[in-house]
């Protein structure tokens, strides 16, 4: 979705990401700015003549696709969740740094539960803690 209510210093519009659930709204930026003259408001998506298009595209179905995972993470958990639930998952404000999260576990704050996150923690121990 294109913010029309607000222009940056090039005179191009945020490219938004609305989120809707039960009826509420909440806007998520992506960092996109694009002329409203190479928007397609009925697709969501930026018109070929715009020499980014391809990429701006390509980012904006991933972002998409993330959030509509996001979404059914939260629905097939069975526990309650509120649109802001979904909306800070969505802007990645619920997971913790991976190097902070492999600290925690070197201190022993957090488990290691499967083989991935143990590789990862070795990795990320040999480099940041080369001694440890």
């Amino acid at each position: 979705m294109l913010r029309r209510t607000y222009l940056n210093e090039d005179g191009k519009h945020p490219i938004i990401l609305r989120i809707s659930y039960r009826g509420e709204n909440r806007d998520t930026f992506t960092g996109f700015f694009i002329n409203n003259n190479f928007w397609i408001p009925k697709v969501g998506r930026v018109k070929a003549k715009e020499p980014t298009a391809s990429v701006l595209n390509q980012k904006l179905q991933k972002m998409a696709q993330e959030a509509s995972e996001h979404f059914d993470e939260f629905r097939y958990s069975r526990h309650e969740f509120s649109i802001d639930d979904l909306a800070e998952k969505i802007r990645g404000k619920n997971e913790p740094p991976d190097i902070l999260y492999s600290y925690k576990v070197w201190l022993g704050i957090c488990r290691i539960s499967d083989q991935s996150e143990i590789s990862f923690f070795i990795i990320c121990t040999n480099l940041i803690w080369p001694n440890a």
